[in-house]
């Protein structure tokens, strides 16, 4: 996932994959050691059925969501899916192919219906790939109109008055320590 997504509540990604063109959907063809149910119905087999598993090579693909992207509420995400730079998905949308770049999709299946922005700015927003900088270092530029606000971005660049943003990794719990709810004073004091 890229920077600076909006994700709104009860957005789901497809897990697993199933082949449906083979003689059964079920994963224990090609996951040998499923809930070890091989020991479990053939424990004289357990090496035999490991030793024959076909690989599905679809089974666990990789969904991946760019930068820039607003993704509405409740939508699905069929696994493998890549969600362009700067798209926005509608929400309740079904998302089962690739959503290009500043494309605006909508519907069950959800289709493309228009662009976020003509063709000449998709490509300045493409080439300047204005997510590698920090947002804080950007306030001042008119958010709000697109062709100045990528003129002014070009402008820092070539100035040399942008550096990448390159954050420090966030682990899960500096994130919980983080956002825990600070204990209030009295229940500190009845505590020491």
């Amino acid at each position: 996932m890229g920077r600076y997504c909006s994700i709104a509540p009860e957005v789901m990604i497809g897990s697993n994959e199933h082949p449906v063109d083979w003689l059964t959907s079920s994963r224990v063809t090609h996951v040998a050691d499923l809930h070890d149910w091989a020991r479990f119905c053939a424990p004289d087999r357990v090496d035999e059925i490991r030793s024959q598993r076909v690989p599905f090579k679809d089974a666990c693909k990789i969904t991946n969501i760019g930068n820039d992207v607003w993704i509405g509420q409740g939508v699905f995400i069929k696994a493998g899916v890549t969600i362009g730079d700067g798209a926005i998905v509608a929400g309740r949308s079904v998302v089962v192919k690739d959503v290009p770049a500043y494309s605006i999709v909508a519907g069950t299946p959800a289709t493309v219906k228009r662009m976020r922005f003509p063709d000449a700015t998709v490509e300045r927003l493409t080439r300047l790939r204005w997510w590698r900088y920090s947002i804080f270092d950007l306030f001042g530029i008119p958010f709000d109109k697109i062709d100045e606000a990528l003129d002014r971005i070009e402008e820092k660049v070539e100035a040399g008055g942008l550096a990448e943003y390159a954050p420090e990794r966030i682990t899960m719990d500096r994130l919980r320590e983080a956002f825990q709810p600070p204990i209030p004073q009295g229940i500190v004091q009845a505590a020491e």
